[in-house]
């Protein structure tokens, strides 16, 4: 008996088309890059509570319904983000991959897992939060949450033939922080977090999962040097001043740009916690307040030499 191993298992993804559950058009699957994945089926038994049987033993549970998600973590990059990017917010806009403010449907896509002999499809899948974390000099992560429609098992595989693509990592040493339009210094742990709440929807009296769009709320923190730029931030929090911020990593190729342009900084000074250079610890919370903007958006485009 042979033990199924993490490196062996690839994973492939294809876009669905306005249908969730049916592909898109044309969909052509791509081999993604990824840490790790968590996705799964996992179908509760729920206790009968049945009185009567003359019998201490328990009764046999009863199958409850399917509840298919998880945790998707890929390699901060240009490339190989941009599918995941493609099947949450659709097709860009140019380079920008965002939801458009009146959107009254998700954008879903497939997922195929090897493990073992078998393939797992994941079917009707939609993003419903996104995660990144920089600590210090160490791999850039982005966390995918995910939900979906069903899981199929099988010996035979449907994403046939997934496209390879590259992979062009983000590091600590290309990012930089713009508030407007000053760079901002900050050393080494910046979290961002963009909950997309997609309500999940179980149709009755059966039927699949169904997703509508919900609040789109990106929150986050950086821990930034408390110089006169910093200062700045925190003058116009206090004064309850909305500041626009873009979060940029350029790598020898290409640029990913996160672009917040309706942000709230947290009014809170930074402690003195010793004789060396103050950090400022500086939570956020983006909103679009006047609509003609965005509350967040994602970019991806060629250096220019």
């Amino acid at each position: 008996m042979s033990w199924n191993q993490g490196y062996q298992s690839g994973l492939a993804l294809a876009l669905e088309g306005s249908t969730p559950g049916t592909l898109a058009q044309g969909a052509t699957p791509v081999a993604l890059w990824h840490n790790r994945c968590t996705v799964v089926n996992d179908k509760a038994r729920i206790d009968s509570g049945l009185a009567g049987s003359g019998k201490l033993s328990a009764q046999k549970q009863v199958d409850g319904d399917d509840n298919v998600g998880g945790d998707l973590v890929v390699p901060l990059d240009t490339v190989n983000l941009g599918y995941l990017l493609a099947a949450t917010f659709g097709a860009p806009a140019g380079n920008i991959y965002k939801r458009a403010e009146n959107a009254t449907a998700i954008p879903t896509f497939q997922l195929e897992r090897k493990i073992g002999a078998n393939y797992h499809l994941y079917k009707g899948m939609a993003t419903r939060k996104i995660a990144i974390s920089m600590q210090g000099d160490a791999i850039i992560l982005a966390t995918f949450t995910l939900a979906g429609q069903s899981e199929t098992i099988s010996a035979s595989q449907t994403l046939t033939t997934p496209t390879a693509i590259s992979l062009d990592r983000c590091m600590r040493r290309h990012a930089q922080m713009y508030v407007g339009a000053v760079p901002v210094l900050f050393p080494d742990s910046v979290e961002w977090s963009f909950e997309l709440d997609c309500g999940a929807q179980d149709p009755r009296p059966v039927g699949p999962r169904v997703f509508k769009p919900g609040i789109f709320t990106p929150s986050g923190r950086v821990k930034m040097l408390f110089d006169s730029g910093a200062e700045a931030i925190l003058a116009a929090a206090r004064a309850g001043t909305d500041q626009a911020v873009e979060f940029r990593w350029t790598t020898t190729t290409n640029i990913l740009s996160i672009y917040l342009d309706e942000v709230a900084f947290r009014d809170r000074t930074p402690p003195v916690d010793g004789p060396a250079g103050i950090l400022w610890d500086a939570e956020y919370r983006g909103h679009n307040i006047d609509g003609t903007r965005t509350a967040v958006a994602f970019g991806i485009a060629a250096v220019t030499p």
